[in-house]
Order: structure tokens, then sequence, then C-alpha cells
């Protein structure tokens, strides 16, 4: 898996799984959980959402860029279908 992420990711997801599951034992076994430890999961559930809004829209900015390059190579060409106006 770290092939098709990277391990920065992995760390990330393993963060928020323990997170999720203090949270949830919290009200499914009605374990105590201070003020402070719900801050503190809640700070890395949002980091993890900033960082996964972050690398989405890389993507999709490198996306529109190939988008870009390519039609600039098509347009380039004599006889491309883009070509025709």
């Amino acid at each position: 898996m770290i092939h098709q992420t990277s391990s920065l990711t992995l760390k990330i997801l393993g963060t928020v799984r323990s997170a999720l599951i203090v949270v949830l034992a919290s009200f499914v076994l009605g374990e105590t959980v201070t003020l402070l430890q719900y801050l503190g999961y809640g700070v890395s559930l949002i980091g993890f959402y900033g960082y996964t809004m972050a690398r989405l829209h890389a993507a999709q900015q490198a996306a529109i860029a190939a988008a870009q390059q390519k039609q600039l190579v098509n347009t380039s060409r004599p006889g491309s279908i883009l070509n025709v106006r």
C-alpha cells in the first residue's frame, strides 16, 4: 500500500484510526475521556481533514495542468480535431 500512497499518509491514517477507536470506546464502553483528550483527538481529525483536502487540491491542479499541456500539444498539430475552429 505504501507504493500507492506515501508513508506520511499511512502514519496519519493510523493516528485517525486511534482517535476514532478512543472516541467510540468512550461512547460504547463508557470509558472516561477528559476534555483535553477530546480536544487532542479533534485536532488530529481536523489535521487529517486538512491534509486530505491539500492532497486533493494538489491532485486536481496536476490534472488541470496535464489537461492543459495535452490541449497545447493537440492544438499545435495541423489537422488535429481540436485545432478545427
